[in-house]
């Protein structure tokens, strides 16, 4: 509301002729000024000049007193932690209370994906992990290759995961901390085919007649032929896949094996 009051001075009993007017008026407290906080930054970025939505907008450093600005701030980044800026709304003359705007400051993660081997054969695990300036509960969003199975491991890892599938995967790692995000890791693994072959051999032989048996395909870059002749006995081979002479002294079923390697993946 308002109202309007006039005051004279009265002297010795006499009073002026004249009265000065003074005007009154009581308005509600405007509520806060609206504004987006928290507010994060990563280290020694550039920084966005603060902002508000409110009518005849005052700025402080202070949660009480200091003195206001009609200029918004801009905060630096140089320095981590956390600073607290006020501002206030005034309406018909009168000023809201100090709404709080928080700003962060916190650093960029950095580090690497530490695999335990960047050269296995398929089917069998690998171990990978983080290592850097990241804090436990940061958030380590991984992207494991197409085919990657049995997964074990959260967040920092180290993860286990199995690749079964030959060729050279990817794995990367983008790591966050209070909404300041990392480069994007990467790491490469070469996953090496297992070698395949069949044995050709008749499925019923004769006591003590020699036979030949050989391998009708295989792989062609395989390293080592080991073949176990489950107590057969050989008379002649050409090369280590055959064809080899075999005979055997004692009648029964003979189950006949080879292990083939390639360059470790056997």
């Amino acid at each position: 509301n308002n109202f309007t009051y006039y005051i004279s001075p009265t002297v010795n009993g006499c009073e002026s002729f004249e009265r000065t007017r003074a005007y009154y008026s009581a308005a509600p407290k405007p509520a806060l000024p609206s504004a987006t906080t928290p507010i994060f930054y990563c280290e020694n970025n550039p920084a966005d000049q603060l902002v508000a939505n409110g009518e005849n907008l005052r700025w402080f450093y202070d949660e009480v007193g200091g003195v206001p600005s009609s200029i918004a701030p801009t905060p630096g980044t140089t320095v981590k932690g956390t600073n607290d800026f006020y501002v206030t709304q005034t309406v018909d003359g009168c000023a809201s209370d100090r709404k709080r705007i928080d700003v962060t400051v916190t650093f960029r993660p950095n580090g690497l994906i530490l695999p335990s081997d960047r050269d296995i054969c398929a089917g069998d695990s690998v171990s990978i992990g983080y290592y850097g300036s990241a804090f436990p509960g940061s958030a380590y969003n991984w992207s494991l290759p197409t085919g990657s199975s049995n997964v074990t491991g959260i967040d920092q890892g180290p993860l286990r995961l199995n690749l079964d599938s030959a060729g050279l995967h990817k794995v990367t790692l983008q790591v966050g901390n209070i909404g300041c995000y990392s480069k994007l890791y990467e790491e490469s693994i070469l996953v090496r085919p297992i070698p395949t072959t069949t044995i050709l051999a008749k499925e019923e032989l004769c006591l003590g007649q020699s036979y030949l048996i050989t391998l009708s395909s295989y792989t062609q870059t395989i390293d080592t032929f080991t073949w176990d002749w489950a107590g057969g006995q050989t008379t002649h081979f050409s090369t280590d896949q055959g064809p080899f002479g075999v005979y055997w002294n004692t009648p029964g079923d003979k189950v006949i094996s080879i292990t083939v390697s390639e360059k470790e993946c056997k």
